[in-house]
């Protein structure tokens, strides 16, 4: 049900960011990811706090104590309401200060430009408030309740591309009002699953001083590396829009739109494999957890890149034919925001792990060090007029140098193996990715072909890299791995 979601997912979302280019044009469209944008600057607030409670809940569910779970979810709604209320007050003073006095915005757009602010907020508020209730389905394995729920969010927001052709009021105001609704609708159907499924799940009134503060303390940390995470990200889109302007945002809009879209394969996968992760780790499971990691690592690397050979290397069909107007940029934006995801896909997995342990406040700090020293770097070239992409070539740099930081803290807290790591990871990965480009490299150099034609060479283009991945990129107990997953999936189907 994830891997249904996921399609669905991203079929609706490369289209709907069609559509919502073409009816926006590209400067509301660059408008609404700049704006937006500014509000997921206050995402590193619920980025810690998921992380946090997420982790609390497995642990949880891995010593089978449900008045803990109880009392920690409880706790959690609270925390969440308290950081709401200051997200608010942040954002009606210093945000509107912002938005009003220091974002490039085109003539006569500015009130639509308020607008999307502030629907944008009370977004961001109303998915800080679900966040407990969302951990606590994923933290109970109810994967497919997940993937139905996500399901019908996708189908709602195709619902709205079609409505804003439909009115004739502000098409940007009306894009960010319904784009509202969709969250108050979906945040109630997550409250009313919980209150019914899960008895533990029902909040009451609790304060448990000892709970507050190892919540807290554990987020703390997580706040100052999420903090520099989104604060890299955001600062790149005000450092786009302050030397260039609101259409080459719109190009960095599309790229996040393609590359979050590939990067939902491997959102699920982890998604599914995070709990075992850290119950494993929990129950003392050494052998097993590392084991786990280590196959998450290249499943997860994998899964992204037999998605993305095919887009590289078909990049300006695909792009030209979902995009009437592409934004100048675009190509670039997204062939090397790829190359930067596979390396955060590889790392992820060891986020778990660290977390699981508990002690991450060195590891944060590390965090933070890194993404910081990336915004410099792009604020840097930008500022020296170098193209606008070159601030992922900056992000690539940075996941590098985040995967040694990850590989360096997985094995202070348990028996990764840095060698070992090497051999049963990074060398089968490198293989499998040179081997995987041979054929979409010889395709692409050959042939001018149109849509459909492409979209046949870029299923053949998948397949030869999922061959080549597990011919030389799996080791023989993830082959029968591989090989008993699908022989389960059709089972099922018969």
């Amino acid at each position: 049900m994830l891997y249904i979601r996921m399609l669905l997912m991203m079929a609706v979302t490369l289209y709907t960011s069609r559509v919502i280019l073409q009816v926006l044009g590209v400067d509301d469209y660059g408008i609404y990811n700049l704006v937006a944008g500014f509000v997921t600057l206050f995402s590193f607030i619920s980025r810690a706090l998921t992380t946090a409670i997420q982790r609390f809940l497995n642990v949880a569910l891995g010593r089978g104590d449900k008045d803990y779970f109880r009392n920690l979810f409880s706790t959690s709604i609270n925390i969440f309401i308290f950081f709401s209320i200051i997200v608010l007050l942040i954002g009606e003073t210093v945000g509107v200060w912002f938005v009003n006095t220091q974002l490039n915005i085109p003539e006569g757009r500015m009130e639509a430009a308020k607008w999307v602010f502030q629907f944008s907020l009370v977004v961001f508020i109303l998915g800080l408030i679900r966040t407990p209730y969302n951990a606590a389905i994923i933290a109970h394995e109810k994967m497919d309740f997940y993937a139905y729920v996500s399901i019908f969010e996708v189908v709602l927001k195709l619902v709205i591309v079609f409505m804003l052709q439909l009115f004739a009021f502000d098409k940007l105001i009306l894009y960010a009002g319904l784009f509202l609704l969709t969250m108050v609708i979906v945040t109630l159907i997550y409250y009313y699953y919980c209150k019914r499924k899960f008895s533990e799940c029902k909040y009451k009134w609790v304060w448990n001083k000892q709970l507050f503060r190892e919540l807290l303390s554990f987020s703390g940390w997580s706040l100052v590396g999420q903090m520099a995470v989104v604060g890299r990200s955001q600062g790149e889109s005000y450092f786009i829009n302050h030397y260039h302007s609101v259409s080459v945002n719109a190009a960095q809009g599309v790229s996040h739109q393609v590359t979050g879209a590939l990067n939902q394969f491997v959102s699920n996968f982890q998604t599914a494999f995070n709990p075992q992760l850290v119950q494993t780790y929990a129950a003392g499971e050494m052998k097993d957890h590392v084991q786990l990691l280590y196959r998450a690592c290249k499943f997860s690397f994998y899964l992204l890149l037999i998605l993305v050979v095919p887009v590289v290397f078909n990049i300006d069909v695909l792009l030209s034919t979902w995009l009437t107007e592409v934004p100048n940029y675009a190509k670039e934006f997204c062939v090397l925001g790829f190359v930067s995801y596979l390396l955060l896909a590889l790392s992820s997995p060891m986020t778990t792990t660290i977390f699981a342990n508990g002690n991450i406040r060195n590891y944060q700090i590390a965090l933070t060090i890194s993404h910081t020293l990336g915004l410099v770097l792009s604020f840097i070239v930008l500022k020296l007029g170098f193209v606008p992409y070159s601030i992922v070539l900056v992000s690539i740099l940075v996941q590098i140098i985040i995967l040694f930081v990850r590989l360096f803290f997985s094995a202070k807290v348990c028996p990764i193996g840095l060698r070992r790591f090497a051999s049963t990871v990074i060398v089968p990965i490198t293989i499998a990715t040179l081997l995987s480009i041979i054929i979409p490299f010889i395709f692409a150099r050959s042939f001018n072909l149109n849509i459909w034609l492409t979209l046949v060479v870029c299923g053949v283009d998948a397949l030869w890299v999922a061959l080549v991945v597990f011919i030389v990129g799996l080791n023989r107990a993830e082959k029968n791995f591989v090989l008993s997953v699908i022989r389960k999936v059709l089972h099922k189907q018969k």
